[in-house]
Formats: C-alpha cells, sequence, structure tokens
C-alpha cells in the first residue's frame, strides 16, 4: 500500500487546475480538474435535449453551453432532463454527460434513482461483508449506494451524516425550469479527494486566487518545493531512465499509448529489466494521467513461467492506481496490452 499524501502542491495550468501529491517527499500522484467547475467530472445540470449526434444527443446546458449525453434512445427535442458531467471537454471534444448522477463523498457513492446497497472493489475481502451490512442499513427505497474503502474508519454516526448531506444536495436536482447548473465541486476539495490526500494534508497553492478560495497557504514559488517544476518538466519528455541503465520511451498517440522498454546499457537479464519496466510504467501511467489502450513492447522473455511473472508484476504495480486499469496480458506478436479508465472511474471502483 502506497505512503499517505501529506503534502499537496496546487497551482493553475491554462485551462486546468494542477494538484501533485507527496508523501514524504516523494511525488505519488497528479491530478487535473477544469478550472471552469461547470464543466467538471461530477457538475449536475438541468438540461435540455437537443438534436441527434452520433453515439447520443447533444444536449443544451445554461450559459450557452452544448454537452453530448450518451444514450441510445432518442429523446424529443426540448425534453427536460438531469444530466452528470462525466467527462470535461477536450480540444474540440465536446464534455460528455449522462442521466445517472452519482453523488460522490469521502465514504460513499449515493446514486439518487438507483437501487441496491453495495462497496467498492477497492475494500479487502475480509472486510466485505460486514461494510456490506452497514450499506444495506443505510441505503433507502429509491436510491443506490456505495461504501468506500474510507468508510472503514467512519462510524455509524458520520456514516449518516454523510448520506444525509448527500440526500439534500440531491434534493434540489429538478427537471423542472430551464436550463441551469444545480451544482459543482470547487476545484480544491475536488482534487483531494481524488487524491485520496487525508485530512491534515498541507495544501500551498501558487495562485493566490485558488488560495484564498481553499483557505490554504499561498506560496507563489510552490513548485519549487520538492524541485516539482523539473518534475513536471520531466514528464513531458518521452524517454524515461530507469536505475539500471534501461530506459522507457512513452509516446501517446491518437489510437493508444506506445511503451517501448529498452535495455539500455544495463546489464541484468531480459526478465530484470522488464520487472523494473513494469514499476516504472505504473508510476508514469500515473503521473502523465495517461488512459486509454497501452501497447509495451517488452523485451523477449521465452522461458516458462517469465510472462506470468511480469504480468503479476505489472497487475501488481497499478494496484494503487486511482483509475482501473486493465492487464489484458501478451499479443501474439509479443506486445504487453493493458487499458487505463479515461474518466474517474467507476463509483464501485
Amino acid at each position: 500500500m502506497r505512503d499517505a499524501i501529506d503534502e499537496i502542491l496546487i497551482d493553475r495550468d491554462g485551462d486546468w487546475v494542477l494538484a501533485l501529491g507527496y508523501a514524504r517527499g516523494t511525488l505519488i500522484d497528479i491530478a487535473r480538474e477544469p478550472a471552469d467547475r461547470a464543466l467538471a467530472p461530477g457538475a449536475v445540470h438541468r438540461a435540455r435535449a437537443g438534436q441527434a449526434a452520433p453515439g447520443g444527443v447533444f444536449v443544451d446546458l445554461a450559459g450557452g453551453k452544448v454537452a453530448l449525453l450518451d444514450t441510445d434512445k432518442p429523446l424529443a427535442p426540448g425534453t427536460a432532463l438531469v444530466v452528470q458531467v462525466v467527462e470535461a471537454p477536450a480540444g474540440e471534444k465536446r464534455a460528455r454527460v449522462s442521466r445517472r448522477v452519482a453523488l460522490e463523498g469521502a465514504s460513499m457513492v449515493l446514486l439518487p434513482g438507483g437501487k441496491g446497497a453495495s462497496v467498492s472493489k477497492r475494500v479487502p475481502a475480509a472486510k466485505r461483508e460486514a461494510l456490506q451490512a452497514r450499506a444495506h442499513a443505510l441505503a433507502a427505497p429509491g436510491e443506490g449506494l456505495i461504501l468506500r474503502a474510507g468508510a472503514l474508519q467512519a462510524d455509524d454516526a458520520a456514516l449518516s451524516a454523510e448520506l444525509e448531506a448527500l440526500r439534500a444536495r440531491a434534493a434540489g436536482f429538478a427537471a423542472d425550469g430551464p436550463p441551469a447548473s444545480l451544482w459543482s465541486e470547487s476545484a480544491i476539495p475536488a482534487l483531494t479527494r481524488v487524491l485520496a490526500a487525508g485530512p491534515s494534508a498541507r495544501i500551498v497553492c501558487a495562485d493566490a486566487d485558488l488560495a484564498r478560495e481553499a483557505r490554504a497557504a499561498h506560496d507563489p514559488a510552490a513548485f519549487d518545493r520538492h524541485d516539482a517544476a523539473t518534475t513536471l518538466a520531466g514528464l513531458r519528455e518521452p524517454r524515461v531512465d530507469l536505475p539500471s541503465g534501461a530506459w522507457l520511451s512513452i509516446e501517446p498517440t491518437a489510437a493508444l499509448i506506445a511503451i517501448d522498454v529498452n535495455a539500455g546499457s544495463a546489464k541484468a537479464d531480459a526478465l530484470a529489466i522488464d520487472l523494473e519496466a513494469a514499476r516504472a510504467i505504473a508510476r508514469q501511467l500515473r503521473l502523465r494521467d495517461l488512459s486509454g489502450l497501452v501497447a509495451v513492447d517488452v523485451l523477449r522473455v521465452v522461458k516458462p513461467g517469465e510472462r506470468t511473472r511480469l504480468l503479476d508484476a505489472l497487475k501488481h504495480a497499478v494496484r494503487e492506481d486511482r483509475r482501473r486499469v486493465d492487464v489484458l496480458g501478451f499479443t501474439p506478436a509479443g506486445l504487453v496490452e493493458l487499458t487505463r479508465a479515461r474518466a474517474r472511474g467507476n463509483a464501485g471502483e
């Protein structure tokens, strides 16, 4: 299990708010949230259906904004509905929204209009049954509820209070009326939650407005701490040097993320280099926030069991990722394929 994040450095980065999470001075994770909170993942809107689109329907939001609703069911233009942003706009792509609203808290996810109670996939198997019983006791008819791993440290009173706050928020989501922004979360609370930082984590903002909003420490040179600016510059380069002398080449393309493992000056055997690369790949996917299909050209391992060892090492290395990562295995051509979720991941993860 990774160390808990105890310090977060935050600054604006164009249309984004960027947060670097550190544990005892080591960079653990990086998260970005849109500066425009109305189109940030999780924001809830009253919308109106517009024209049909490939794979869905365009919907009109407040302020003249337009998003794409993923649906295979036709909607009459003008239909009123409540939607939630699941993916922020990027480049020419519009924001994507869903009619399935999920309200995230520190210990739970409330699904208004859903049904059933469950627990996160991240809850250890030995504790799932007891937490499942608590989820069933809390959930009311006509709603879905997922308890996260954080619920293991919360007592019943704290869970009930958090659930009532989420229910009160959901009570204001009515479809009747003109398009409007119904709820959005501020950037810094969203970032600290995404990074799974504890309540005692120190937040340092380079931007004065963000510092005031979060009531956090303000330091214009925040990214000089831990040499963060140099680290960020390195993450924009394709080459990643490994301690053994081997190195990775990481090249995002429109179709996939291509990663090449190179032996370089390393003296170790192919399997040892590939195992070292597996740990580095998991870290780079997380820090660069890469998603989609990933194809890794590893060094050639042919002895019995070597491929299994490599895949097991990669599965172990990605286990702490906040997004869902599936290690798919070897292709006939000898590449290792995996996928990393594009959005924050399913609520139950």
